[in-house]
């Protein structure tokens, strides 16, 4: 079969106003999707076996909640960790990065 048939049989399944129905759900869709993204991304940061939202800064006060998750072993002494993250009100914590004023994680031991 030459190309030139087979562009003519794809043409002909494809009339233009399937084409542009599709289009127009594609755009639809697409708009939907960007309606539902975060205002800002959070930027991870990895210390140990922990992916903390901020640096780890040794130790947190002031937290109207804290939550705590341990990972492990890791690194050459096979080391538990337990990483924690300090929120500023008790909306999402533990979900996530939101209102997280600061992160820790510390050595429990091997």
């Amino acid at each position: 079969m030459s190309m030139e048939k087979i562009v003519q049989r794809i043409a002909e399944g494809l009339d233009r106003r399937s084409f542009l129905g599709k289009l127009g759900f594609g755009l639809v869709a697409g708009f939907l999707g960007l309606l539902t993204l975060p205002e800002r991304s959070e930027a991870l940061v990895n210390y140990a076996c922990c992916t903390l939202c901020k640096s780890n800064s040794g130790s947190c006060s002031g937290c109207a909640c804290v939550w705590c998750w341990t990972c492990g072993p890791y690194g050459p002494r096979g080391d538990y960790y337990q990483c924690c993250e300090c929120h500023s009100n008790n909306s999402y914590c533990g979900s996530g990065c939101s209102n997280v004023t600061c992160s820790y994680a510390r050595v429990l031991g091997h």
